[in-house]
């Protein structure tokens, strides 16, 4: 994950691509965000992450994908 604003970035283990574990690891990374005193209102992903948009939500958490076979080019410059 990596902020827009203040370009922080920071990662997670993720044991796997089922659904519970990828919310499991963003909670985990948006604590750190909390505790710094930062409120997260979107997320940047890939298309193939659109699965969690529902979670997302009821995070109060907008979820924007990309496009089928593109990235999200900041986070791509940033790795």
């Amino acid at each position: 994950m990596m902020s827009c604003h203040i370009k922080f970035g920071t990662v997670e283990v993720i044991v796997n691509q089922k659904i519970g574990s990828l919310i499991s690891a963003f909670k985990m990374v948006a604590q750190v965000y909390h505790r710094a005193g930062f409120r997260l209102t979107q997320a940047l992903m890939d298309g193939e992450f659109k699965t969690m948009r529902g979670e997302l939500s009821k995070l109060e958490i907008a979820l924007n994908t990309t496009s089928c076979n593109e990235h999200v080019g900041d986070i791509e410059k940033y790795i």
